[in-house]
């Protein structure tokens, strides 16, 4: 949710430069190379462990119990066993492009693109979702 809201206050900031605000947005540091941002807000939508992010000792452990002190002081909204279990995802990975960057076979035809497709893998949370 904040991720969508964050994309949605860059484009007001843009809108809003004033002269003299010590708040409006300031000219880069280097020439932006850029020219169009596609930003997919998908709340609800595939998880980055099918998509572009595989989890080979996941898929390993796929049906065991998840570990104590992974759910322990954690409430999970859809989740009501005190012991979930793991879950691995159920596509394959291969790696794509000139970067070798891993791409599920649930996008097939992205593969074919990927080395012109920026993927973020260092976002963190303590929150299953």
């Amino acid at each position: 949710m904040r991720s969508g809201m964050g994309m949605g206050a860059l484009g007001l900031g843009a809108l809003a430069q004033a002269s003299g605000n010590p708040l409006s947005p300031r000219p880069p540091h280097f020439r932006p190379r850029a020219k169009r941002i596609i930003h997919l807000f998908m709340n609800g939508g595939p998880s980055h462990v099918d998509t572009f992010d595989p989890k080979p000792l996941l898929i390993k452990r796929d049906g065991e119990k998840i570990p104590e002190e992974i759910v322990k002081n954690h409430e999970f909204a859809m989740i009501k066993e005190s012991r979930p279990k793991l879950k691995g995802s159920d596509w394959k990975f291969h790696k794509k492009g000139k970067s070798g960057i891993e791409v599920s076979e649930l996008f097939p035809e992205v593969g074919n693109v990927i080395d012109n497709i920026s993927v973020i893998r260092s976002v963190y949370s303590d929150t299953f979702n």
